[in-house]
């Protein structure tokens, strides 16, 4: 693309030539003139000769005028044809960065819809990933929720069969005799041994035949002790209430099944809590 730019004042050998034939002949048809105008009358000959020599010097300048115009057509075909040349040269270098640019932002375009659709995943990824460990966490609260309710419900509930159960089993052994009943007195008997005063309360159906063993429980309280056995309908039957000066001893078979009850669902109440404290592994 040099060669299209050429300087404006530049000026060949062939347009000097030119101008100084024109010059010349300008000089020498003022000097003519001027000869014309002093003499006021003109050789002849002398204006032949001039007029021949201007007419070859026109000649030579339109020669010349017509060399430069031919060299300078040939040279501004030369210079049009590698103007052409660079100019599709330069087209050519153009249309291939072009398309190595073009391939270049493809590739990079291409890398960074890549990039920032593996980023867009990784982020779904994650927040899905989290999105699971709070429902877990959810899930796994609203379990161990529900397991301790389930436990509080049916701990009172298996307290209650199992004392049911319990007392079935007891009310029906100590219907075999009067044996259990004898005995619990006499420990109890023991235990208040020499206390003033005491009064052994028993149910009206079994008073009879505890009152024939008196005798037995009056060894076990020492001689310096008043022992009454007396009938209470308040007593169910198996149960005795035991009295001295200094309080009483509730022996009944329902007063202990209370006791053992009420103990039960105690624990059966304590018992959720630790197990869930424990992380379930008690």
């Amino acid at each position: 693309m040099s060669n299209l730019i050429k300087p404006s004042s530049y000026i060949s050998l062939e347009e000097m030539r030119l101008i100084e034939i024109m010059q010349k002949e300008r000089r020498m048809g003022k000097k003519a003139q001027a000869a014309k105008d002093e003499t006021g009358s003109e050789d002849k000959s002398g204006n032949e000769q001039l007029e021949q020599e201007q007419q070859r010097i026109m000649n030579e300048a339109n020669q010349l005028a017509n060399q430069i115009i031919q060299d300078a057509t040939a040279e501004a075909d030369r210079i049009r044809a590698e103007a052409n040349a660079e100019i599709r040269k330069w087209w050519d270098e153009r249309r291939k960065e072009d398309a190595a640019a073009a391939e270049q932002a493809r590739l990079k375009a291409e890398e960074q819809g890549y990039r920032e659709g593996w980023n867009n995943a990784e982020q779904a990824a994650r927040e899905q990933y989290a999105g699971l460990i709070r429902e877990a966490k959810d899930v796994l609260t609203l379990a161990q929720q529900m397991r301790k309710e389930m436990i509080l419900e049916a701990e009172p509930f298996l307290v209650e069969l199992s004392c049911a159960i319990a007392e079935k089993i007891i009310r029906r052994e100590l219907s075999v005799g009067d044996d259990w009943l004898k005995e619990t007195i006499q420990t109890y008997l023991r235990e208040e041994r020499d206390k003033k005063t005491i009064i052994i309360a028993v149910n009206p159906k079994q008073f009879a035949s505890l009152a024939a063993v008196r005798e037995e429980f009056a060894l076990a309280v020492g001689s310096q002790s008043e022992l009454r056995i007396v009938p209470d309908a308040a007593v169910t039957e198996n149960g005795v209430m035991i009295s001295t000066p200094f309080g009483s001893v509730d022996a009944r078979i329902d007063t202990q099944l209370m006791e053992i009850r009420q103990a039960l669902l105690t624990i059966a109440h304590d018992a959720p809590n630790e197990f869930l404290e424990s992380g379930g592994d008690a």
